[in-house]
């Protein structure tokens, strides 16, 4: 029964095969022969040191390093580049300028405007000129950020004896860096060239009333000005520049002494506006220089009414203050005054308290501060409205992004040194390292397609000789149920071979890209999660803002809220574990899909399968070879071949092993000596850390102090508006006490005399 059951079998699959398709032995031949000139060009082609070249993992360096740059992942981005740049054997590469543009692209995105200077220079002298007025103006375009202007003369010369053509970035770039350097006349030159082209036209209109209004000629900039008015915006920036225009023209009126015009140019500044605020407090002023107080005051209280949170709204209180006191209405300056000392006395107490209470006030800030001066662990030990004006001052925000910085630097070292780690360990695994050369993988890929023919083929011949046997012999042959044992077993092998094994080298990269597929569609979820984790911590935020806000309007116990801030601080730990999770496993994600290659372990596994499929078919040969088959001399000459091709295979595989293995090595040394490097720079990087947070501190620190001073200045002005107005009611009190005697005076001299004359008539 069984040997029944195993007869059914093979000719349910023998049936299959499509023996009306079937080639004879001199085709199979001229496949193998075919196979073996693939195999030979392999040899040659995919041998020596040409196997690992680095060209291709050159430009792919660079690939990778562009699209984090695309991406906006500056600092990573400018690592890659950076060791690309530092490489001398590749600067005539064309890789090598384009490397160093955006590495200096990437510095300046970052606010690094020395490095990015520096880079822009190289690739100004580098020879082949690419990138040159690109990086000219960005050179320009830092020199008024950081206001280094040397060698600008020197750079504008030598573009305009060697281009035919300025772009109008550069004119742009030249008259800003003029400007800043008090060049004016050349700054105007210089915007004047752009006058006639529509992407700067209203920016250099600006500029060159700004010039004019730095020398003094103030009629020449309100034209200029007026004209910005007039022109068509180009972009949402244009919209800021319109209203500093208006702003510029009203302040030029003030400073010439029309302040109706002045005031004219103020309303013209929409509530919308950014200055809408500083325009209200300046026509203010206008209305007070014509002595038109009560419109003065009403521009204030628009002011307080409509923009509660604006900086300037402590100094517009003082102000409403002292125009009621000086329109002699002493009650409403009282009231503006009791406003101004009960907002901002207990504010300017705090920050004395906090001052006198800190013997070393630099180091407090350095740790309440840390790189993020908004934090609400800050706000819980500052008072929200100083942080609010510490906040607003630009040296502090770019000390304090300077901090975020080097930080965020710092992280990406660290990820580095992480992707350095897992370089090593891919170098010491003698299957993943292969995937770090393509040339290696796309030898193996074309090794394995063979290999894969020539199984086939051989199963094709042994078929043959197959059906030889059971038309000489047939069941008949003592060694029958063996075959048949043995070519079940190779026939359901080798249907797994078909099956799930790839025919071709492009069918290997079709298996690999699906597996990294599904890895990266793990990453892709990873990256949900981490969207989802940030808009979690986004609501944290919120929440702690709302509830800051509420215990000031509601005067939560002190109980309460420490109450709240532990359970957020647990919250943000939860959080944190969670990323860090997250982060963990998407490390394991990257490092599986990176071993994804020719000789990981599905490979491995399919090799198993054919050898096991080789050593059924020998065995089932040798069975042949003593039947006395017409054909077997033939084939087996043939299958001779195919030994011999996979012969050479085997010997090929073994010398790229030792190839990729001497390179491997290699880089592995590199790798160390990088480490080594990433390791020191890691360590420099916490000193520059640890400098820019004390600098950092020092600089929120003097903020601080500013504004300290400043709300005690503003309430020093009211109480001494307040007591002024006590002198004017005392004064008032004791004109009408010196009357009232006076008067009193006087009737009692009437009434002498009055009384006298009674006394005469009574004589």
């Amino acid at each position: 029964m069984r040997a029944f059951l195993t007869i059914v079998t093979i000719l349910l699959i023998s049936s299959n095969m499509t023996y009306s398709q079937e080639l004879s032995i001199s085709d199979y031949k001229i496949q193998v022969e075919k196979i073996g000139d693939g195999i030979e060009y392999i040899l040659k082609d995919y041998i020596g040191d040409k196997v690992v070249e680095t060209d291709y993992q050159l430009q792919k360096r660079f690939n990778d390093a562009y699209v984090l740059f695309v991406l906006k992942d500056y600092t990573r981005a400018s690592m890659i580049f950076y060791d690309i740049v530092t490489k001398k054997q590749y600067y005539k590469e064309p890789v090598f300028v384009e490397s160093l543009f955006y590495l200096a692209e990437s510095f300046k995105s970052l606010g690094n405007y020395l490095g990015a200077q520096e880079y822009y220079k190289q690739v100004l002298s580098h020879p082949t000129k690419k990138y040159y007025q690109d990086a000219l103006q960005q050179i320009l375009e830092i020199s008024y950020k950081i206001g280094d202007f040397r060698d600008i003369g020197f750079y504008m010369k030598e573009i305009e004896n060697s281009s035919t053509e300025i772009r109008p970035e550069i004119y742009y770039a030249r008259g800003k860096s003029a400007y800043f350097e008090k060049e004016y006349e050349i700054a105007i030159k210089s915007f004047e060239q752009l006058l006639k082209n529509s992407k700067f036209t209203l920016k250099a209109q600006y500029f060159i009333g700004v010039c004019y209004t730095a020398l003094g000629k103030y009629e020449e900039a309100l034209n200029s000005f007026k004209r910005v008015a007039s022109l068509e915006k180009q972009s949402e920036e244009d919209d800021i520049i319109k209203d500093q225009a208006i702003l510029s023209t009203a302040r030029i009126y003030y400073t010439i002494n029309k302040t109706t015009e002045a005031i004219d140019a103020y309303q013209d500044l929409k509530r919308t506006s950014s200055f809408y605020d500083i325009s209200l407090y300046e026509s203010a002023w206008s209305f007070v220089k014509n002595k038109n107080y009560e419109k003065a005051i009403f521009a204030v209280e628009l002011l307080i009414d409509v923009l509660p949170n604006s900086n300037i709204i402590p100094e517009a209180i003082l102000l409403k203050g002292n125009l009621y006191n000086e329109m002699n209405q002493e009650d409403k300056a009282l009231k503006s005054y009791s406003e101004v000392i009960g907002k901002y006395s207990s504010l300017s107490n705090q920050l004395n308290n906090i001052i006198e209470h800190n013997s070393n006030l630099e180091e407090y800030f350095s740790q309440l501060l840390g790189s993020d001066l908004g934090s609400f662990s800050a706000a819980k030990f500052l008072p929200p409205e100083a942080v609010k004006y510490v906040k607003s001052e630009k040296l502090v925000q770019r000390a304090q992004k300077i901090v975020a910085d080097l930080e965020l630097t710092k992280k990406y070292l660290q990820e580095s040194l992480t992707l350095l780690k897992n370089l090593l360990e891919t170098l010491s695994d003698d299957k993943s390292v292969n995937a770090l050369f393509p040339k290696a993988e796309d030898a193996r890929g074309r090794t394995l397609e063979y290999l894969n023919q020539l199984i086939k083929i051989e199963c094709k011949l042994v078929e043959i000789l197959h059906r030889e046997y059971e038309k000489k012999s047939g069941k008949k042959d003592s060694s029958f149920d063996e075959i048949s044992k043995n070519r079940l077993e190779r026939i359901q092998l080798s249907e797994i071979l078909n099956q799930d094994i790839p025919d071709t080298k492009d069918g290997y990269l079709k298996r690999k890209e699906n597996i990294q597929k599904k890895y990266s569609e793990l990453e892709q979820k990873g990256y949900s999660l981490s969207i989802k984790i940030s808009e979690i911590k986004k609501q944290i935020i919120a929440m702690e803002k709302l509830f800051s806000e509420n215990s000031q309007k509601y005067n939560y116990s002190e109980s309460k809220k420490q109450l709240f801030y532990d359970q957020i601080e647990q919250k943000k730990r939860v959080i944190s574990s969670l990323e860090e999770r997250l982060s963990q496993t998407s490390e394991g994600i990257i490092n599986d899909k990176n071993k994804v290659n020719f000789v990981d372990d599905a490979n491995i596994a399919d090799e198993n399968l054919r050898k096991k499929i080789v050593a059924l078919l020998k065995k089932e040969r040798d069975i042949y070879s003593s039947k006395g088959l017409n054909r077997y001399s033939d084939i087996n000459s043939i299958v001779e071949k195919i030994e011999k091709n996979r012969e050479k295979i085997v010997g090929f595989s073994e010398n790229l092993d030792k190839i990729i293995r001497q390179k491997a090595n290699q880089l592995k040394e590199d790798v160390l000596v990088e480490e080594q490097d990433l390791l020191k720079y890691s360590q420099e990087l916490d000193k520059k850390i640890e400098l820019s947070k004390n600098l950092s501190a020092k600089i929120a620190l003097n903020s601080f102090k500013t504004v300290n001073r400043k709300f005690h200045e503003i309430v020093l002005s009211a109480d001494v508006g307040i007591i002024e107005v006590a002198w004017k009611n005392k004064s008032k009190l004791s004109d009408k006490i010196l009357d009232y005697y006076s008067e009193k005076s006087n009737r009692t001299k009437i009434l002498e005399n009055e009384f006298k004359e009674i006394l005469g008539e009574s004589k």
